[in-house]
């Protein structure tokens, strides 16, 4: 997962854009 590529901090705000992504290509 990106999030632990990333680390701590950086992870969530790469978590809330995967949502984004993954709801925008969902819909």
């Amino acid at each position: 997962r990106l999030v632990v590529n990333v680390g701590r901090g950086g992870g969530q705000v790469i978590d809330h854009v995967h949502m984004h992504l993954l709801g925008g290509w969902q819909r």
